[in-house]
């Protein structure tokens, strides 16, 4: 449902031994019309997207661990 997607992840150090990880992302979705059926919404790219993320976020704290 997207065209273009860009991403920044940083960690940095909490100051009590962890880690604080912070990714943001922003897209742009395929359909550029006003109303886009539902599975090329905003709505369903950023659910898709918050998944993707979450994986993520959790695959690297498994990794660091």
């Amino acid at each position: 449902p997207i065209t273009t997607h860009g991403l920044t992840i940083t960690i940095t150090d909490n100051g009590k031994g962890g880690s604080i990880l912070k990714w943001k992302g922003a897209f742009y979705r395929s359909f550029q019309g006003p109303v886009p059926p539902h599975e090329l919404s905003d709505e369903y790219a950023t659910e898709k997207l918050t998944v993707f993320y979450q994986t993520g976020m959790e695959n690297i704290k498994k990794l660091s661990e």
